[in-house]
């Protein structure tokens, strides 16, 4: 489950429409944590495959 989850960071970070009320009504700190790991995990997607690694073997890391 962890490896599927981890294919959605090949997109950059955003709130789905679907979740965005759910998501204000979170505590600030908690949204600013979840934020923060999507930017991280999106990053680190996009460096592994910079650095040619193929996406495959880039999702094992990020899971």
């Amino acid at each position: 489950m962890l490896i599927e989850a981890a294919w959605s960071y090949r997109y950059p970070p955003q709130v789905a429409k679907d979740k965005a009320e759910i998501v204000v009504r979170l505590p600030k700190i908690v949204r600013d944590i979840a934020w923060k790991a999507q930017l991280r995990l999106c990053k680190r997607f996009r460096t592994l495959s910079a650095a040619g690694k193929k996406p495959t073997v880039v999702v094992a890391p990020i899971a």
